[in-house]
């Protein structure tokens, strides 16, 4: 895998759990299980994610949220249910590979704004080479993908 942080961070960003539960914690690996991507709610609320390369970090715990109307999603959030899923399909491309593929772990995690008591799912896939993290609240469509808002990289 070459240049892990930022094409790493480009990507999408998806979970993967076995089956579905409610956690306090949402663990995803890529299929190869070198990439660990997690998502927690940390003291005070804050629901946060983590990336993990061959076992050093290369996002360390770092805020994730969703902004609507002024209102930081991410704070006061509470995790619920979470569904696994997995991809795995090639199919014709233009560009400099002529195949593209689509192999992944993810997960659709429920997640719920204490305050107002806002429902939205956050939606990650881990690739053997890639994250890639969305959220989106119920009844909208889901993005195509969304960065972070930030990041914090170790050193």
């Amino acid at each position: 895998m070459k240049g892990v942080g930022a094409p790493l961070l480009a990507c999408l960003l998806v979970f993967a759990v076995g089956g579905a539960s409610h956690a306090a914690a949402v663990a995803v690996k890529s299929p190869n299980e070198a990439i660990h991507f997690t998502v927690t709610v940390e003291e005070g609320g804050r629901l946060a994610y983590r990336v993990v390369f061959r076992g050093r970090p290369v996002i360390e715990t770092s805020p994730l949220g969703i902004a609507v109307a002024g209102v930081d999603l991410g704070q006061g959030a509470t995790l619920g249910r979470a569904e696994s899923y997995k991809t795995n399909e090639k199919y014709p491309w233009r560009g400099v590979h002529s195949e593209a593929v689509n192999h992944s772990n993810g997960a659709r995690i429920s997640v719920k704004h204490a305050s107002t008591r806002t429902l939205f799912t956050v939606d990650v896939r881990v690739f053997d080479d890639a994250v890639a993290p969305f959220g989106c609240p119920r009844g909208w469509a889901t993005p195509r993908s969304r960065r972070p808002r930030s990041a914090t990289t170790p050193g």
